[in-house]
């Protein structure tokens, strides 16, 4: 996590010495751990810093979901569909942040015109 915050690079389970299994599982918790994140921006008015969390969230779902095995090889379906939802609230989140912070926006230049 401490990687992807100061340098936006995800490491790869070789660069942390784990095996793939515990890698990929908790690649499945950083989606929750960046939700935390993009939400605090959005409290702190940061919408571009909350929408960059939001890309790596999508960028992290979509390699997840690059793997199906059943759950006795690897129990990674549970933690895929947990990212899902996560990811649908989140970008629900920023969007209608990015709009209200935009409507607020026009209200005011409006207001200062007339």
């Amino acid at each position: 996590m401490i990687s992807i915050l100061e340098s936006d690079d995800v490491p790869s389970p070789e660069e942390l010495g784990i095996g793939s299994v515990p890698y990929l599982l908790g690649l499945a918790d950083t989606v929750g751990e960046l939700r935390r994140f993009c939400l605090d921006e959005l409290k702190s008015g940061k919408v571009e810093k909350a929408n960059h969390f939001l890309e790596k969230m999508e960028d992290i779902f979509a390699e997840l979901m690059r793997f199906d095995y059943p759950d006795a090889i690897l129990p990674i379906r549970r933690k895929q569909d947990i990212a899902r939802s996560l990811l649908e609230k989140t970008r629900g989140e920023v969007a209608v942040t990015a709009s209200t912070r935009n409507l607020h926006a026009r209200l005011e230049e409006v207001l200062k015109n007339r």
